[in-house]
């Protein structure tokens, strides 16, 4: 997960506002050049923030970005049903007990769909999920498209890659390992080849040193 972070590099002093990102014309999901904005408020009940126009395309409007309420409506429902179920055990009561297994299996169910979705999106090279929040002065931008963060850092000036970020969820390079070329035996003089062969089968090789190895 890339985590970018906007803000100004201050020391004494907080400047008023939130610093958000530019984007490019690209699709934060995809990457496809398109002129479809879609909004996205990141305001929290502390801090109030103006919707951020983000690129988004068409394909990508249902996927693109996280909201607040896809996150909170699942663990709303596995929340309260453990409540429920705890009360209705405590309490004896089958009514509850249902109640409370029913919203925590619809909780479980909506956490793996939208797993398998996701894993079937970034298969097909999308990079939904995306998430914005504000804080005091800044906006935290988290996502799994390494090409849009890198956009953003160079093309904002107040853009920083929060360090750390990077590392977990990141599928590295494929190492190429070069083994060893075998020797051609074409290309060997008769005293290599008694040599290789004395090696193989063990024997000292003609020619070699009587000294005993130190103990």
């Amino acid at each position: 997960m890339e985590t970018v972070v906007f803000a100004e590099n201050r020391s004494a002093h907080v400047t008023p506002g939130v610093i958000v990102p530019r984007f490019g014309a690209g699709c934060v999901c995809c990457g496809a050049v398109t002129s479809r904005i879609q909004p996205y408020d990141p305001s929290t009940d502390r801090i109030h923030c103006e919707a951020i126009e983000v690129p988004v395309c068409g394909d990508c409007r249902g996927h693109a970005m996280l909201t607040p309420t896809g996150i909170i409506l699942p663990a709303s429902a596995l929340l309260i049903g453990a409540i429920i179920g705890g009360l209705g055990v405590h309490r004896d009561a089958a009514i509850m007990i249902a109640i409370g297994a029913a919203l925590v299996v619809a909780g479980l169910a909506w956490i793996a769909v939208t797993t398998v979705r996701a894993r079937r999106w970034r298969r097909a090279g999308h990079h939904p999920g995306l998430t914005m929040s504000v804080e005091t002065g800044r906006c935290v931008l988290n996502t799994t498209n390494v090409a849009l963060a890198n956009e953003l850092i160079a093309n904002n000036p107040f853009a920083r890659r929060r360090p750390g970020s990077g590392g977990r969820g990141q599928v590295p390079q494929a190492r190429v390992v070069s083994p060893t070329a075998a020797p051609d035996p074409d290309a060997l003089t008769p005293e290599e080849k008694a040599r290789l062969l004395a090696e193989a089968l063990g024997q000292r090789p003609p020619g070699a040193s009587n000294r005993q190895r130190p103990r």
